[in-house]
């Protein structure tokens, strides 16, 4: 396909440069791939004299080039050194990502940025915006270790053990690791990634590691006694020090198969980070690490480290969570409306969720709620449990059975800081509003309507500069009410049907809209959690405008309105006056 005349112009005009600049088409590159040797010029660090160098470099302009970066190769001979921002494939790191490479950036601006690697890589300084890369990256891949709040080496400690327990027969399954202090010592992996990791202990061996401190970040050698000198260098330690402390932690406890490896390093942001490494053992009868010919011929493999501590989980949604990490709401209803909405609530960091719920998993939920097919038999608060603690295994979830009796539900209710009800039984509805009118707490109803085309939400708080009606005000003397301040929402009688072994009428609502109105459900009630002034205690959420109503109802989008409790009301008004 012809590229549109500005992107061709742009195309003739970078690769002109790059002849300009001596680069020429290599043969076997079908005009994708240019090389060319470029002159460096630097001032040395330490003796201020003026240095210079030529690199051979080949410039990949990659599928989707322009929109997408070219790939720069060093090709010199004899190769760089390891260093950073250089891939084990000669690859320059060039930007810090994302937001390095612009679509459409000049010729006369990658080499520019070429220059200046090689300038930073001579002199040994990066700014910033060549952010270290990840230290796994740099030698072949071995998975992906996990690690959590409980990997916390000690920080007066340079060096000790730990366990790697590592999935032989999955090894696309992550490994975790705990810290040990002897090899009497029983460790078990950490409990709060158990069950969300999904982490079954079949297949799984545990491997004794050693761990190391470094003082600086460095490029880790790819055998086993290039990287033990770096770490002893790194540390100023002695030449064979490291080798000394794991022979005698692992002589007689190396597995048959390779030795765990973890070195913690200052990132750039001053956290320190951990780099863990597996050395293949070779397939030999006869192994000693004492020897250094062996040494020299075990390879050094790296896994990516995956962080999983509660600020880790946390972080992207810090500027929530850190207010609300605390808070705790019970649900009362855990269909597909009240399943959005705790997960939502989980998702962005609340503590501590109570789920209340009798109702069971079918086929048939599977379309809109939030528990798949996989789950059908299982109560419909297990299943939400096991979602939310996949996506936040810090938050404390409690799940109930749906009751009627005053005192479980007060027991329910207990210290929450908020009610969320999402039951859509009127009848439950008003005893739980009656109950939370005694108990003087603040609740959320909401419901759906007409396929989910409105959703409605009833906020009651309890604050003396707040008199929000309660759901009896609205429901037990509907009459009062004009429909500017509580609009009639007719039901569709050809949205409900009978469904098989549920034995009760079921509306049709599709997920779209119902989680577009627990969006606002659970928006509504971290404003009310962190302080936020909201505007209405009455609020319309409209996804379709309905064709037979007018006002509010037939213009999309999200309506406030403000109303007073009723003075008739018998229940918020009885209890009240008492």
């Amino acid at each position: 396909m012809d590229n549109p005349p500005a992107v061709d112009a742009f195309l003739q005009d970078f690769q002109r440069w790059l002849l300009a600049t001596d680069f020429l088409p290599a043969k076997a590159g079908g005009g994708n791939r240019w090389e060319g040797i470029l002159h460096i010029e630097w001032q040395d660090v330490e003796t201020s004299d003026w240095m210079s160098a030529d690199h051979r470099v080949a410039i990949e302009l990659t599928i989707g080039f322009p929109y997408r970066k070219p790939n720069v190769y060093s090709i010199d001979v004899p190769a760089l050194n390891s260093s950073w921002h250089l891939t084990p494939d000669g690859s320059l790191c060039l930007w810090r990502e994302p937001g390095g490479w612009n679509p459409f950036m000049s010729g006369q601006k990658l080499i520019e940025r070429i220059r200046d690697w090689f300038i930073h890589y001579h002199t040994g300084e990066w700014p910033e915006d060549f952010l270290p890369t990840d230290l796994h990256l740099y030698l072949p891949n071995e998975g992906m270790v996990v690690i959590g709040d409980e990997w916390n080496p000690s920080k007066e400690q340079s060096q000790g053990m730990f366990i790697l327990w590592l999935n032989k027969q999955h090894r696309i399954l992550p490994s975790l690791v705990s810290i040990r202090n002897n090899l009497q010592e029983k460790v078990e992996p950490e409990k709060r990634l158990l069950e969300p990791l999904g982490w079954l202990k079949k297949d799984v061996q545990p491997y004794n590691g050693i761990w190391f401190r470094v003082s600086g970040p460095f490029v880790p050698g790819n055998r086993m006694a290039g990287l033990l000198d770096q770490v002893d260098g790194i540390r100023g330690d002695p030449p064979g020090k490291a080798l000394e402390f794991i022979e005698s932690k692992l002589n007689r406890h190396i597995a048959s198969d390779g030795i765990p490896l973890a070195i913690g390093y200052p990132g750039s942001n001053g956290q320190e980070r951990w780099l863990f490494l597996w050395a293949v053992k070779p397939p030999t009868k006869k192994f000693h690490l004492s020897n250094s010919d062996q040494r020299r011929a075990i390879e050094i493999r790296s896994f990516e480290t995956a962080a999983a501590r509660k600020s880790d989980l946390l972080r992207r949604t810090f500027h929530l969570s850190r207010n609300i990490e605390k808070k705790k709401i019970a649900i009362f209803g855990i269909g597909a409306l009240g399943s959005s909405v705790a997960i939502l609530l989980a998702k962005a960091g609340l503590g501590e969720i109570h789920l209340v719920d009798s109702d069971q998993i079918r086929p048939t939920n599977s379309i809109r709620h939030e528990s798949g097919i996989n789950w059908t038999g299982f109560p419909k608060t297990i299943s939400i449990r096991r979602k939310i603690l996949h996506h936040n295994p810090d938050c404390v979830v409690h799940e109930y059975a749906e009751t009627w009796k005053k005192d479980e539900i007060n027991a329910i209710i207990q210290d929450v800081d908020l009610v969320i009800d999402t039951t859509a039984n009127l009848s439950f509805s008003l005893w739980l509003n009656q109950i939370i009118v005694e108990q003087s707490l603040p609740i959320l109803y909401s419901t759906t309507y007409r396929r989910a085309s409105i959703g409605r939400l009833l906020l009651r708080r309890t604050e003396e500069n707040h008199d929000d009606p309660c759901l009896a005000c609205y429901m037990l003397s509907r009459e009062n009410w004009q429909d500017d301040q509580y609009p009639t929402i007719s039901l569709d009688p050809t949205s409900l049907f009978e469904e098989e072994g549920c034995a009760s009428v079921t509306e049709e609502a599709d997920a779209i809209n119902i989680e577009a109105i627990a969006c606002q459900v659970a928006k509504t009630s971290i404003h009310f959690l962190t302080n936020y002034a909201i505007k209405g205690n009455l609020l319309l959420q409209v996804n379709d405008p309905l064709p037979d109503t007018k006002g509010i109802l037939s213009m999309p989008g999200l309506h406030l309105l403000e109303n007073h409790s009723s003075t008739v009301c018998p229940i918020c008004k009885q209890v009240g006056e008492e």
